[in-house]
């Protein structure tokens, strides 16, 4: 058993930066009295803000009068600063972050006393808020399965199932913990990678020092449409510039060791929402055509063609309207190949024999993983943005919704979950159940009509108050991960009793 009070060797410093906004950095500070103060330092770095900003930024701090504070004369940006910080750091770990995220102090904590291998990167679940809809979103980590566990995966493990496995692993850089000296190794943070820098050293340092998986969400992160980490997308030739540069530094020799792997067709995010990009990044050049796997071309396919199988576009409208004439024997056949074909163009994996009952609807299919002999009734809904498998033998009945993605039914949290649904063989769904986000339900399981089976969490971790500042949510702390804002397990009445 580990003591979750006996205070770890390691430190960990936050880097927050570039704080134009203070109110965020307010809620984070209200949040910070909760870490231990022999473990986790805060250094504040300010890039050139104007005297007014720098104003607020002091009467903030007077209420914090231990913390570093280090005020730039000049706007060098972003990521000159943080690449300046994390030179200059003495700590174990490393925590960056704009200033509109939020780390949860229970989690961060809870995550460095379980460690169990010599500085491997920490990563977790994690959440995003939305500026435009003040909705927050719960996304489970993508990585396979034996990787959740809790254990290190050293990394010759992690380098071995990337390579043979099919499904991609996703790292948020915005929940994880690096070790400081390998991302220092990896190249600290490159400016010609603007917006895919964190992700480039993340990954690099995990596969040099190995992962560990904690199942509490260390942080959240703030989306604005005009912010910085929208600019991945914001155009088709800034994105092809950034990843040439990705594409250049990794021929150099001293990334030798992970080229492959960054490289691979089963590694996200760089082969997820922006695999056409990617794609056309390699083509660029003739020197990069070395990198070129099939599935780069697989996974770009699977993006231009996921969408269109959705209601309001044409394949989802052509579906209709075989919907309509189901009763003519020959385009039911029609309709049965063409829902085949659509879903393995998006990228779905579907076993033989698979049958979809009429009025089906299919949103998001890169998710969808179904075996074989697999029944589906009518009027069902199939929501796998996020990863949903339906095992062998598998009878659905009419009018249940499948969905890996779903909002919660409180209306006064707009709150978003993502995360996986396993299904196992043989099982038989009753009509009109809901099958939601985290429903993992055994082989040869019967599941009642009108059920209704999830597991995520009701409320955020992180939430908005009427002021806008980013929140930890600690009644969801202690009653969901049973941990104090310290970060120190709750022991039950009946422990105490033992005790």
């Amino acid at each position: 058993m580990i003591d979750m009070r006996k205070p770890p060797q390691e430190t960990l410093s936050f880097f927050l930066l570039h704080y134009r906004q203070t109110h965020f950095l307010n809620s984070l500070l209200t949040e910070a009295k909760n870490f231990d103060p022999n473990l986790v330092s805060f250094e504040l770095h300010d890039d050139g803000s104007p005297a007014e900003f720098q104003k607020h930024i002091a009467a903030i701090l007077d209420l914090y009068p231990g913390m570093k504070t280090v005020l730039h004369p000049s706007n060098h940006g972003t990521v000159a600063l943080l690449e300046k910080c994390l030179a200059a750091s003495q700590s174990d770990y490393t925590y960056f972050g704009a200033s509109d995220d939020a780390g949860c102090p229970a989690s961060i904590q809870r995550a460095l006393w379980s460690r169990d291998l010599k500085n491997p990167l920490i990563v977790s679940d994690f959440y995003v808020i939305y500026m435009e809809r003040r909705s927050s979103v719960y996304v489970e980590a993508i990585l396979p399965p034996q990787w959740m566990t809790g254990k290190a995966v050293l990394p010759q493990e992690l380098k071995k199932t990337l390579r043979e496995g099919r499904d991609g692993a996703y790292i948020a850089t915005h929940a994880s913990l690096a070790p400081t000296k390998a991302l220092l190794s990896a190249g600290g943070f490159p400016q010609k990678m603007k917006w895919h820098t964190d992700w480039f050293s993340v990954h690099v340092a995990a596969l040099r020092t190995g992962i560990q998986y904690v199942p509490v969400p260390l942080a959240c992160w703030r989306q604005s449409a005009a912010g910085y980490s929208h600019s991945s997308r914001s155009g088709a030739k800034r994105q092809r510039d950034v990843l040439r540069e990705i594409l250049s530094t990794l021929t150099k020799p001293e990334y030798s060791d992970v080229r492959e792997i960054i490289l691979s067709p089963n590694m996200t995010p760089l082969l997820d929402d922006i695999a056409c990009q990617t794609l056309l990044a390699i083509l660029s050049r003739p020197r990069y055509w070395r990198f070129l796997r099939r599935g780069h071309l697989r996974n770009a396919l699977h993006e231009a063609a996921a969408p269109w199988i959705s209601e309001n576009r044409l394949g989802g409208k052509l579906l209709k309207w075989l919907d309509r004439h189901h009763r003519i024997k020959s385009l039911r056949f029609v309709r049965q190949k063409f829902i085949d074909l659509f879903l393995l163009l998006g990228g779905a994996q579907v076993g033989r024999n698979v049958r979809f009952g009429n009025k089906v609807t299919i949103c998001g299919p890169r998710g969808l993983r179904i075996g074989d002999n697999v029944t589906f009734g009518d009027g069902v809904s199939i929501r796998a943005s996020h990863p949903l498998a339906i095992g062998s033998g598998t009878q659905i009945g009419n009018n249940v919704r499948l969905e890996s993605v779903n909002f919660s039914k409180k209306t006064e949290v707009r709150f978003l979950r993502k995360k996986s649904i396993c299904i196992g063989e043989n099982v038989l769904i009753g009509s009109n159940s809901i099958i939601g986000p985290g429903a993992n339900i055994p082989s040869f399981t019967q599941v009642p009509p009108n059920s209704h089976v999830e597991n995520v969490e009701s409320s955020p971790l992180f939430f908005l108050d009427d002021t806008d500042q980013i929140r930890v949510n600690h009644e969801v702390l202690r009653e969901r991960y049973g941990l104090d804002p310290q970060g120190i397990p709750i022991m039950h009445a009946k422990q105490r009793e033992a005790l």
